[in-house]
């Protein structure tokens, strides 16, 4: 079953992280897709989420990037868990991705 999810970065799937077919992606900063928007400098956690979905969305080369990333990390079998340095509880960039990769895996 392949799933499209996200985690929190730890030191166990930081190892594992963007290497090929590992089913691990870290997308928090300063990777290509962290969010360049910050909490408090530039507005509130959903302020920066919406800001960065906007930012995400208008760039279609960087979407197109962000697929062959994904696609390179992606596990068969497992699918791919993007990892960032939010807590799992709370809303994350990472979120606009994952629904990024699921809508174009469907």
């Amino acid at each position: 079953m392949n799933m499209i999810r996200r985690e929190r970065l730890t030191s166990e799937t930081r190892a594992l992280a963007n290497k090929p077919h590992s089913g691990f992606m870290f997308v928090g900063r300063p990777s290509a897709v962290g969010n360049p928007f910050v909490i408090g400098r530039d507005g509130s956690r959903s302020d920066v989420i919406g800001r960065f979905e906007q930012w995400f969305d208008s760039d279609t080369g960087l979407q197109g990037e962000f697929l062959r990333a994904a696609r390179y990390a992606w596990k068969p079998g497992f699918g791919i868990m993007l990892l960032c340095y939010c807590h799992a509880n709370e809303a994350c960039h990472a979120d606009v991705l994952v629904t990024f990769l699921k809508e174009r895996s469907k």
